[in-house]
């Protein structure tokens, strides 16, 4: 039985698409061999600092009714390399600690 090293390039296009990615990355860092969980579960967290911050940058884009803003692209950009860096990170906790 093999396990699933990575995300497949998941990413977000809006802050509503967080709770199933965020329910994926978690299930994924259970797998994580136990001494790397922690780090995983702080960049998760920061992840969701990230997206709290979109979420509040959709509210107002919806109040001023603009499709999007720097800000807005800003934070997507930096939410999906995040979710790429958990992937890297989760390959190689199984590739050292497998």
């Amino acid at each position: 039985m093999s396990k699933r090293l990575y995300t497949m390039q998941m990413e977000i296009k809006n802050a509503l698409e967080w709770n199933a990615v965020s329910s994926k990355l978690r299930a994924q860092m259970h797998s994580a061999p136990a001494m790397c969980r922690k780090d995983l579960a702080k960049m998760i967290g920061r992840i969701e600092g990230l997206v709290h911050q979109l979420g509040s940058e959709e509210v107002e884009m919806r109040r001023s009714k603009k499709t999007t803003t720097p800000r807005h692209a800003g934070l997507l950009e930096q939410i999906n390399k995040s979710i790429t860096d958990f992937d890297q990170w989760l390959m190689l906790a199984h590739l050292q600690h497998g």
